[in-house]
């Protein structure tokens, strides 16, 4: 429903992937970070999501039309809350 309040496209590229870790913790990294596209993305907008294989790794794009991270929240990524 997130999405299609906001009459969002999605465009996949996701070849069958596999992967040996944490299905609980995977599950949750993919719902934060497409969570976040679907949330700032504009109206009418468009998420791609990407996944390349190689014999080493495995990249994920994610990409959206939202109103992208200023220089200091891209410093700041990875680092976690501290209260």
């Amino acid at each position: 429903p997130q999405w299609s309040d906001k009459n969002l496209d999605f465009n996949l590229d996701l070849p069958e992937t596999k992967y040996y870790g944490s299905e609980d913790l995977i599950a949750q990294v993919w719902q934060n970070v497409i969570g976040n596209a679907i949330k700032f993305s504009k109206d009418n907008g468009e998420i791609s999501i990407a996944i390349k294989n190689d014999a080493d790794y495995i990249a994920v794009s994610i990409t959206d039309n939202g109103i992208g991270m200023n220089e200091d929240t891209l410093q700041k990524i990875f680092d976690k809350n501290k209260k």
